[in-house]
């Protein structure tokens, strides 16, 4: 059955910025909604809310990204693939096909990795500072090593948002500088043997 058409998903897939605005609003929102109810609870203390739900979210985010490079890899060497070779890789052909598949679940794990990365980072960013200034021990090294968790966690955030929107764009990654087929296929293979090194 087809979807239900409406004028706010119309508005929305007019422009990729404009739906990444609109899941990071939607992210924030929710994370906030989750922290307001949680600090309703009488019983409820910011460490106890904060140290648990950062473990669990690092937690997920080192899970997916010990394998996330490689489909982000190969989805964007379809996106290359197809307008070095439109004949065999393009139109309605199953490479074709098996590449908007890929680049399709990629997207969906780099829009799962975002916000989770979303929220971490506004958790980080309101609660360590509040917990740091409300302990009586906290040392000058403690406020670095938290500047640099935050720091760590909005450059995570930046770099998945950032990939998810070169992957939606209708724009090749390195076919601008680089048209021939075969140096595309080297660099990509390249790359992934690159990946396999790093996560060694």
């Amino acid at each position: 059955m087809k979807a239900e058409d409406n004028l706010v998903d119309t508005w929305l897939k007019e422009s990729v910025k404009r739906e990444m605005l609109f899941r990071v609003g939607a992210w924030s929102t929710f994370t906030f909604l989750v922290f307001y109810i949680s600090f309703k609870d009488p019983s409820f203390a910011l460490k106890n809310y904060a140290f648990p739900f950062i473990h669990k979210e690092l937690d997920k985010l080192n899970f997916v990204w010990a394998f996330l490079l490689y489909p982000v890899l190969l989805a964007f060497f379809f996106k290359d693939i197809k307008h070095s070779k439109p004949s065999k890789w393009g139109g309605n052909t199953f490479l074709s096909n098996a590449g908007m598949i890929v680049k399709k679940l990629t997207g969906e794990l780099l829009l799962w990795v975002s916000g989770i990365s979303v929220s971490l980072f506004l958790v980080f960013l309101t609660t360590l500072p509040a917990l740091l200034i409300s302990e009586s021990n906290t040392r000058p090294r403690d406020y670095v090593l938290s500047l640099y968790s935050i720091f760590c966690i909005g450059l995570l955030t930046l770099i998945s948002l950032k990939t998810y929107y070169r992957l939606r764009i209708d724009k090749p990654f390195i076919f601008n500088w680089v048209t021939s087929h075969t140096k595309i296929k080297i660099i990509y293979a390249m790359m992934f043997i690159a990946s396999l090194a790093l996560l060694k």
